[in-house]
């Protein structure tokens, strides 16, 4: 057997150990999630992505429970909770608020309508 065929063997019989490889993908793996195209969402935009339809100053509401998630409950209808702090996530909570009110798109059901809530009173 000559030197070459020796070289092509004792590649064969030490492959890389499997922790090496597996070490290797875990880092590929990590690198491949990084999307640093993605820019930050500006504050607003944290829970909607539709427009501004209506403005609420000092609405008053209760908040309550329905199906798993927190609204405030009031005469003109139910609102999402997001921008409020979660120490008033509490249910029956009454409320005097300022809100914006976003559009909720075409065939789109939900639960209440959306807000974001800028000032507790």
């Amino acid at each position: 057997m000559g030197s070459s065929e020796k070289i092509l063997r004792m590649q064969f019989l030490n492959p890389i150990p499997m922790n090496k490889w597996l070490i290797g993908l875990a880092a590929a793996s990590l690198l491949a999630c990084n999307d640093a195209s993605r820019e930050a969402v500006p504050a607003e935009e944290e829970c909607f992505h539709t427009r501004v339809v209506q403005e609420l100053t000092r609405a008053e509401g209760q908040v309550e429970k329905v199906a798993n998630f927190y609204v405030i409950q009031s005469e003109e209808g139910r609102y999402g909770t997001c921008g409020l702090p979660p120490e008033l996530l509490v249910e029956g909570t009454r409320l005097r608020f300022d809100a914006k009110v976003y559009e909720i798109p075409p065939n789109v059901r939900l639960a209440a309508t959306p807000i974001k809530i800028t000032r507790v009173y």
